[in-house]
């Protein structure tokens, strides 16, 4: 079997991708089911030999490399990833503030619990953003709560996963961004929407869509998570305020 005749049995056209290979794959698997054609034996033994073609049509073209054709001039025509506008970077923010101050409250709670360590109250802050967004962008998802619901994730100057060490290098990065005002300085030399702990981090953030995930979530899944969040906010005060009472509090023993 040959290139050709792999993409004629599975009805397709160069170039293609590993997505368009899997859905002619399942389609056609479906289409000549031998299962539909029970109680006609010669539509049933073509069906047989329909489908282990397809098989086999499968399995050679997904032996070949991404480089290779039909798959190379799929790759190259592929255009770059759309780098995300500041405007949606800021709704991310604000979204992803919101996540952060639900566990800086948490974290709140436990110092006010706990007096003998609210040496470490700044320490624990910071500590709760940063695991926070080195958790989610160095995740599968490739996004905090905040870029998912915008529709935008985090990825390599590759456009691959940037990983968990590269996640980690961001957020100092976006601090010291957010003090030299990274926005107006370098998105004004560099004329792009990358901001200072992109470059210094070799990351962008890109459109979802343009970067070949799924779409965003919808408008009410959007609308659901704010108002989860906002619960949960709710109730991290909740439990702020209730730690505040001083019969909760831990003294240190003497």
């Amino acid at each position: 079997m040959n290139i050709s005749e792999a993409l004629q049995t599975l009805d397709l056209t160069a170039p293609i991708s590993r997505e368009s290979l899997a859905n002619a794959y399942g389609e056609g698997l479906r289409v000549w089911s031998p299962e539909q054609f029970a109680g006609n034996a010669d539509l049933q033994a073509k069906a047989e030999t329909k489908t282990r073609a397809i098989h086999a049509a499968c399995t050679f073209l997904n032996a070949l490399g991404d480089d290779e054709p039909p798959f190379v001039a799929h790759s190259r025509s592929m255009p770059p990833p759309q780098v995300a506008t500041f405007g949606v970077r800021a709704g991310a923010f604000y979204m992803d503030l919101l996540m952060g101050m639900t566990l800086v409250l948490l974290v709140l709670v436990w110092l006010n619990t706990h007096p003998s360590h609210g040496h470490m109250s700044l320490v624990g802050v910071l500590l709760s953003f940063w695991l926070y967004f080195t958790a989610m962008e160095g995740s599968p998802l490739r996004a905090t709560v905040g870029k998912w619901l915008m529709g935008i994730q985090v990825v390599s100057l590759k456009g691959e996963r940037a990983g968990f060490l590269l996640a980690m290098l961001r957020f100092p990065c976006a601090l010291l961004s957010f003090f030299l005002h990274g926005k107006r300085m370098f998105a004004a030399w560099s004329h792009s929407d990358n901001l200072l702990q992109d470059a210094l981090s070799r990351t962008m953030v890109v459109d979802q869509r343009a970067a070949g995930s799924a779409a965003p979530p919808s408008l009410w899944k959007r609308v659901l998570w704010l108002v989860l969040v906002t619960g949960l906010m709710a109730f991290a005060i909740f439990l702020l305020v209730k730690s505040m009472d001083p019969e909760n509090i831990s003294l240190p023993a003497d």
